[in-house]
């Protein structure tokens, strides 16, 4: 995806959430561009090329670091009380972080001990060429429900292009977890053949996105987890997703056993991004992937890993 620069780190302050200061580290690893945010290890821009080598950024991301910062996933249990969240992973301590050059890969290990609640979390992002690593971590004093995840929306022809209905997209995953009217998960596992959810051939997101289908209705597009096909233990391909016009394409790897995949439902014009675009229904996509909610005790680590990998569709394809 084109030459090769030498390796660089940015380290800079972005503002302040929650009155703890917000730092944005940003990377350059000649073919793609990388910025994060320090609470959580929020990934806040990704710049790649398309097939003609021009270069956009493919996150949603808002301008406002108070937007993007939010509680932990926990709540705590064995007779304490329940502060439950249903955020991402950043908790409500300080959050440190190290970058670090390692060849060439660059990284950068993020830390929070939480004082409301014991758990200990940690991010490390592996940078090299066009693939991003994220691997996470935590631990706690006392024991927890810790429900480890990331949302990041997507749209490979660059954020706040429109809409994502176009994209390319495959799952492997041959059953999904049904919805209730609040688009909470009913416990049942159905099976995807037969329906708008099966994405085990790659299907333009949109194609079926209108169909009068219950679980469509009920979650306003697609809101849902899919269980996925693997093979063993281990990082395995959860998802591919193409954007054929540009020819940026996504690959996620996961050591989870899940995958939610979400059409951007709710968008609805009120969030401007960091270029002051509005996001619109149907203007990104996130593939978040998911391990299973988890008693944490003291002395035990809990570890997960997910893998993004750029690169272009073939001429043609």
């Amino acid at each position: 995806m084109g030459a090769v620069a030498a390796p660089a780190v940015h380290r800079e302050l972005f503002g302040s959430a929650c009155g703890a200061p917000v730092e944005r580290y940003t990377f350059d690893t000649g073919p793609m561009q990388v910025s994060i945010l320090s609470p959580g290890g929020i990934l806040h821009s990704v710049r790649v090329p398309d097939r003609d080598g021009r270069p956009a950024d493919v996150i949603l991301a808002l301008a406002d670091p108070v937007d993007h910062a939010t509680a932990g996933p926990h709540l705590i249990i064995d007779g304490g009380g329940a502060p439950g969240s249903d955020a991402a992973t950043a908790g409500s301590g300080t959050w440190t972080g190290e970058p670090f050059v390692d060849g060439d890969r660059l990284g950068l290990r993020l830390a929070c001990a939480d004082p409301a609640d014991g758990v200990r979390r940690a991010v490390t992002y592996t940078l090299h060429g066009t693939e991003i690593r994220i691997d996470r971590a935590a631990e706690a004093d006392a024991p927890a429900v810790l429900q480890p995840s990331g949302q990041v929306l997507f749209n490979l022809a660059g954020e706040g292009s429109g809409s994502v209905e176009e994209h390319e997209l495959y799952i492997d995953a041959g059953h999904y977890t049904p919805v209730d009217p609040t688009r909470a998960p009913t416990g049942r596992i159905d099976p995807v053949a037969g329906t708008p959810l099966d994405f085990t051939r790659p299907t333009p997101i949109g194609a079926r996105l209108r169909e009068d289908f219950v679980q469509l209705v009920l979650a306003r597009g697609y809101d849902h987890t899919y269980l996925l096909d693997r093979a063993g233990p281990g990082s395995c391909l959860a998802a591919r997703v193409a954007e054929p016009r540009g020819g940026r394409r996504l690959s996620v790897f996961t050591t989870g056993p899940c995958l939610r995949f979400y059409s951007g439902n709710l968008l609805d014009g009120t969030l401007a991004g960091a270029r002051g675009r509005a996001y619109r229904q149907g203007d990104g996509f996130s593939l978040e992937t998911q391990l299973p909610s988890t008693v944490l005790r003291p002395g035990e680590v809990h570890r997960g890993s997910t893998v993004y990998r750029f690169d272009l569709l073939s001429a043609g394809a």
